[in-house]
């Protein structure tokens, strides 16, 4: 069974995420200040600090990863928000096995009932992989991640269908992000 790289319990301070991010206070500051990350518990006063879980980590690196591409402060926050409120990034982020079978589930309209075994013992990665495609439809966006590495996953046929049929689309390799996170945690408590 696939567990999580990092223990959800563990709550880093703003200089541990700064020193595993390789970000600025600065940056930090603003990141929090315009609400792209909720930290789990926000400074109260003289000589309080701020303390973000191993999500709010993630939310930071996928919002630099967006940056990175060019997106504006509104969409990335858009973008966080909506995963935030759905779930999905935390639910694949901290059960990998549970969000595959939710959209195993959820794709194949019932059936998986009776191929549930077959379908996570042949289809389920060995390793946490995931594409988040944020789709942009008319008037309104969809969000998914998919459990497999890009070429797989562009190979899904409700997913080519989707993208072809919207306004644009936002691809980004969420299972790449969270390794280098996971490594660069590793590293700085070495």
């Amino acid at each position: 069974m696939y567990l999580r790289n990092m223990d959800s319990k563990i709550n880093f301070t703003s200089t541990e995420v700064i020193k595993i991010l390789g970000i600025s206070q600065r940056r930090l500051t603003h990141l929090v200040d315009k609400a792209l990350v909720v930290p789990i518990r926000n400074a109260e006063g003289a000589g309080s600090k701020r303390l973000y879980s191993y999500l709010n980590l993630l939310e930071l690196s996928l919002a630099e990863k967006l940056f990175e591409m060019k997106l504006g402060i509104h969409l990335v926050k858009e973008i966080l928000q909506e995963l935030r409120e759905e779930g999905i990034l935390e639910l694949w982020s901290e059960n990998f096995k549970k969000h595959f079978e939710k959209l195993a589930l959820h794709y194949s309209k019932g059936s998986f009932g009776e191929h549930k075994e077959a379908i996570l013992n042949k289809l389920m990665p060995k390793t946490q992989v995931g594409i988040l495609f944020y789709i942009y439809e008319k008037n309104n966006s969809k969000m998914i991640i998919i459990p497999w590495d890009f070429e797989f996953s562009w190979g899904v046929p409700f997913l080519q269908q989707e993208i072809f049929y919207s306004e644009g689309a936002i691809i980004v390799n969420l299972g790449e992000i969270k390794k280098k996170l996971d490594d660069s945690i590793k590293n700085k408590k070495k």
